[in-house]
């Protein structure tokens, strides 16, 4: 469940960490819908991490910057295809953080990593390509409590991000692996 993008904001939001407004759009309605209650830009993502679909609209992120982008993605939206749109917060309003943590089914946590995510591609939505280790003490207790409370067990690498606008930490991906 952790790695669906569709069923993490859930997950999140009963143990108390915030997430990104988020939509899985079954149809043309439910994006517009989306669009007229979220702020923009928003995200659009696979809706699982190892959906081995190609798709123009599955295989890679796009950034929609305005209802105008929206109106346009909808006109060739397939709800064949599973999707997540998200609410985006810009470069120049987030620092990328990262967690990366050890679990193991006998104890607690057995070791966990703290960074800032310094590069990726695609840049400003992708995979991480540099990252510098950094203690995060805010970041680590966010997510050491959200682990605890799923009772998750095995490696993890969750991407966060500080909404600078609000200072408020927004857990954007889990990963049942170890990152980059």
């Amino acid at each position: 469940q952790v790695a669906s993008k569709s069923d993490l904001p859930g997950l999140c939001s009963a143990l108390g960490v915030r997430t990104p407004a988020t939509a899985v759009p079954e149809s043309m309605d439910d994006l517009i819908s989306f669009g007229n209650t979220a702020t923009f830009p928003l995200i659009v993502k696979s809706r699982e991490s190892f959906s081995l679909r190609l798709s123009p609209q599955a295989s890679a992120t796009g950034v929609l910057w305005s209802m105008a982008d929206l109106e346009r993605y909808a006109e060739r939206f397939d709800p064949t295809i599973p999707v997540v749109v998200q609410e985006y917060v810009p470069e120049e309003d987030r620092q990328n953080l990262i967690y990366q943590g050890l679990r193991c089914s006998h104890s607690d946590l057995i070791v966990s990593f703290t960074g800032t995510k310094l590069r990726d591609y695609p840049v400003g939505a992708g995979e991480t390509t540099l990252s510098m280790s950094q203690t995060q003490n805010r970041l680590r207790t966010t997510c050491e409590r959200l682990l605890e409370g799923l009772d998750y067990r095995g490696v993890c690498d969750i991407d966060v991000l500080v909404d600078r606008r609000d200072d408020s930490l927004r857990l954007i991906d889990f990963n049942p692996r170890f990152g980059a």
